[in-house]
């Protein structure tokens, strides 16, 4: 039986494993959204400059609490893509070092197998 924050914390692993993988997979879409955002807000920060220069000093304040947000979550985002990436890259490596660990005991087997024939034919001579 599983409690109700295990659950909850079931859940939350699957929905994080899920924008994980569309982070992995959209990153240029990420990359063009975040340069959208980062756009609007300067553009409404100036625009507000503008209109209301009475308030500039709070609309500074704002704008600076936004942007560390939003750098702070395209953070976020681009090390989920980074962590899928490595987890990609030790599968790799992993499959890669098995690969050549297989090759060498089939090459000390093609070797023994070719004294083994080569002292037969010898033999017959």
């Amino acid at each position: 039986m599983t409690s109700w924050h295990g659950g909850l914390f079931q859940r939350l692993d699957y929905f994080w494993s899920n924008i994980q993988s569309f982070f992995y997979n959209h990153k240029t879409l990420f990359d063009i959204l975040f340069m959208g955002v980062y756009f609007t807000e300067q553009l409404t920060l100036f625009l507000l400059i503008l209109l209301i220069p009475k308030y500039a000093y709070v609309f500074a304040g704002v704008f600076a609490l936004l942007i560390i947000t939003t750098i702070s979550f395209e953070k976020i985002c681009m090390e989920s893509r980074y962590t899928v990436l490595n987890r990609d890259i030790l599968f790799s490596e992993t499959r890669r070092e098995r690969s050549k660990k297989e090759y060498d005991l089939l090459a000390k087997d093609n070797e023994i197998l070719r004294k083994a024939l080569n002292a037969k034919v010898n033999k017959k001579k």
